[in-house]
């Protein structure tokens, strides 16, 4: 599946109570985010950088 469709089942599963509340997100719905409101696209094999991940873990929580 795509990063963007990972995301979203996870997002609406926590929502709708599928998952604990406290289930982190996906890296692979990180990467969706951070290209969808950031710009930024990184390789799979390598991880986000710190700055990215926190602006990630930012805007799922302000936005969804």
């Amino acid at each position: 599946g795509d990063d963007g469709a990972i995301f979203h089942a996870w997002l609406y599963a926590k929502k709708n109570g599928y998952i604990p509340t406290d289930d982190p997100i996906p890296i692979r719905a990180m990467r969706y985010i951070a290209d969808k409101h950031l710009n930024f696209t990184s390789a799979e094999d390598k991880p986000l950088p710190v700055d990215i991940y926190c602006k990630v873990l930012r805007i799922v929580e302000s936005e969804y």
